[in-house]
Parts: C-alpha cells; structure tokens; sequence
C-alpha cells in the first residue's frame, strides 16, 4: 500500500453521492469522508490505460481521464506541420512531451511518416521543497498549464504522496499550491485526485439524479 496521504489543504471536493462540494475528512490511510453525506471515499490517482493509437492527420482525439495526461511524442521521420491542443496551437513542434488537458482534445497535422506517442501523468521539472508554493513543470505547449484554481492534485501518487489544492492561475510552467509537506525530486508525477466509493456491496451512489 502506498504511504498515507497527507490531509493537508483537502478543502472542498465534489462528493460523487451527494453531488455537492465538501470538505473530505480522512479517517484512515487512503480513506476519507465526506462531511455532508458521511459516505467513506478512497482518495487516490486514476489509472492510465495505454494510449489510443496516434491520431490519423489532422483528426483530434479526446482523452477520457479526468486528469491531464502527459503525451510523449516519436516523430518517426514525420514531418509536423501542426499541434492542437484544446483547440489552442501548441508552441513547438517536434518529438517531446505535450500535456493534454483533462478531457481535453489533441490534433496534429503530419506528412512523410506517422509519429508514436504513449501516456504518462505529468511529471514536475525541478526538485520541490517542503514548504513549496508552487509546482514546476517544463514548458510543453504555448498553453498554460492544463490544471486549474481549486482542483485537489496527488504529487507523487505512487511514493511518500502529498495532497495539496491549486491556489491561484496556472502558468506556463508553474502550478501555485498550498504548501508541500514533504520535498520531492525532479520527475515526480502529478495527478489530479480522483474520488472512489470505499464501500463494497451496497448501494455506492444514489440511484436518481437531481
């Protein structure tokens, strides 16, 4: 099992039962609960599936995961001729890593060859301390990055994990967050947190909507 996660900054989180953002109390490693509903979630990263095959030219692809994803890209003698993420055109391009939004859409224009990717979650750039405000991430797109105020992020979700809250606008390279608890190296992942019902055999979330 991985290390406990620090339940620091853990504010307001959209319950998937009781549909209404709340504070998350944890009641034990990796479980918390929801202070409106009193239902016990497991806090904790999505798992990657591999990556669709690359898009054919000029199609966009959407990703289904509610976390951004980090796409590393092999031009395999391709040239490219545009990358559009969201929508928005990406700064460079050649081989590299560009990171997609959550859900977001990616498209490429190419000619000669067809280039490969595979997914990751992001990864941060710099070494971080304990007591940080911010998360550090080498430039991928002209975009800033694709994570947003409020969002709960696990850094390093399969070490010694910390919980912390974006705090303000994003930029290009930097994630403003509550302090970091525990320092962490240059290549640790990043994932936005994702909420799963810790109760097995029972009704796990309400049959209606409203």
């Amino acid at each position: 099992m991985p290390a406990a996660i620090t339940p620091v900054d853990v504010a307001q989180i959209r319950c998937p039962r009781c549909w209404f953002a709340a504070p998350f109390v944890p009641t034990a490693a990796l479980i918390w609960r929801c202070a409106r509903c009193e239902w016990p979630f497991t806090l904790g990263p999505p798992t990657l599936a591999a990556a669709p095959a690359f898009p054919a030219t000029t199609v966009t692809v959407t990703s289904p995961y509610a976390t951004p994803v980090a796409a590393t890209i092999t031009l395999n003698g391709a040239t490219i001729a545009s990358i559009t993420i969201n929508g928005t055109a990406a700064g460079a391009l050649t081989a590299g890593v560009y990171i997609i939004p959550a859900g977001g859409t990616f498209a490429a224009a190419y000619t000669v060859a067809s280039p490969t990717w595979a997914w990751a979650l992001p990864a941060i750039s710099a070494t971080v301390a304990a007591g940080a405000t911010a998360l550090t991430f080498a430039p991928a797109s002209t975009q800033a990055l694709p994570f947003t105020s409020g969002q709960t992020l696990i850094i390093d979700p399969a070490g010694a994990s910390d919980v912390v809250t974006v705090t303000g606008a994003p930029t290009a390279t930097s994630v403003p967050v509550g302090g970091v608890d525990s320092p962490h190296l240059n290549g640790v992942l990043v994932t936005v947190a994702q909420l799963v019902s810790a109760l097995n055999g029972v009704e796990n979330y309400p049959l209606t909507s409203y």
